[in-house]
């Protein structure tokens, strides 16, 4: 798409790219499994050698619209939905980290995230340090390790509303050779850009839950994971009834 065009021309346009004769928003695919003329096209899908779509829990159109929608108001490169604020953190974090790694955070997150790291992915080998958002470069450099692989943190801390230095973590991120990955659900992409608004050229990944702030849906969850320079490969259950953000 035009980078000129703006971020309201973007939620309208993003991501989708109607033929003739075809919908003019995306449609939602309900279907739970994809037809193909033979069992040698499907083992091309399983093999990876051809594109496309055979289980809808693994990928779907619709979400693969959206998630492309998502990650042109980013600014990303590549985009993912998962069915929970919780799943996106984790396959962040388990996709570049394992048993024995290191994680740096800022103390300022959100509860859930928190125990998620705190208890959950401790439990499987993953350490974390948490810091405060208002400590000193110095602090901040002495809580990584030499298995440190990324560090975390929000734009807009929920529910503290403390704000990231961008500044100050990136760049402690781009010292020590690790990825900065943005949980940017309170501010969205209207409000800041991370990818744009980080000058430094280091990997990223962008993480907001598109329901708390830039949707208001009540019966269904939609969480996005954003990456520039930087792709997840992990597959997650796709939120199947979003359709357009306009």
């Amino acid at each position: 798409m035009d980078n000129r065009q703006g971020l309201g021309t973007k939620c309208v346009q993003g991501g989708y790219t109607p033929g003739n004769g075809e919908p003019r928003q995306i449609p939602i695919y309900q279907s739970t499994t994809f037809k193909y003329a033979t069992s040698s096209d499907m083992g091309k899908l399983f093999d990876l050698e051809a594109s496309g779509y055979f289980y809808t829990r693994l990928q779907n159109p619709t979400n693969d619209y959206v998630a492309a929608k998502l990650t042109e108001l980013e600014g990303g490169t590549a985009g993912m939905l998962t069915s929970s604020g919780q799943a996106a953190n984790f396959f962040a974090i388990f996709n570049i980290a394992g048993v024995g790694d290191h994680i740096v955070s800022t103390s300022s997150i959100y509860g859930g995230t928190y125990n998620l790291f705190a208890v959950t992915m401790k439990r499987m080998g993953i350490d974390f340090t948490f810091v405060a958002p208002d400590c000193t470069q110095e602090e901040l450099d002495a809580a990584f390790k030499p298995n440190t692989k990324a560090v975390f943190g929000e734009t807009i801390a929920n529910p503290a509303l403390t704000v990231l230095d961008f500044d100050k973590f990136a760049s402690a991120a781009h010292a020590h050779g690790v990825p900065l990955i943005v949980d940017n659900t309170f501010a969205t992409p209207v409000n800041c850009r991370p990818f744009v608004q980080i000058s430094l050229h280091i990997p990223q990944l962008s993480i907001w839950m598109v329901t708390v702030y830039l949707l208001v849906v009540q019966s269904s969850t939609a969480v996005s994971s954003i990456g520039l320079s930087i792709q997840t490969s992990s597959l997650a259950f796709a939120l199947q009834m979003i359709a357009t953000m306009a």
